[in-house]
């Protein structure tokens, strides 16, 4: 799946399921089943062994993508954004100063 269409999946994803937008399981889980749909494949055809060989092979998008994408969406759509996402950035500027203190 290319990146744009990737991104249009993720967009539809978070407006059709609000818990996705503060959970990025079940955003993962979403955007996966699409990838098997889109594929044509069963996924009840697959062993959790099997499904773990196509994320390692880059069969289906790497999970640091789709979030990073899901990040960018909320950030330019603000009616994507979940209950959690004022909270998180509440805290913003205590995280940055632990991680700046880590290196």
């Amino acid at each position: 799946m290319n990146i744009k269409h990737r991104q249009e999946v993720i967009y539809e994803i978070l407006l059709a399921t609000p818990e996705a937008r503060d959970k990025d399981n079940v955003l993962l889980s979403e955007l996966w089943k699409a990838e098997f749909y889109i594929c044509g494949w069963d996924i009840g055809d697959f062993s959790a062994e099997q499904f773990l060989r196509l994320l390692v092979v880059d069969d289906l998008s790497k999970p640091e993508g789709i979030t990073r994408c899901r990040r960018k969406l909320q950030e330019l759509h603000p009616e994507l954004r979940g209950k959690a996402w004022k909270e998180r950035h509440k805290h913003q500027e205590e995280v940055k100063a632990q991680l700046k203190s880590m290196l």
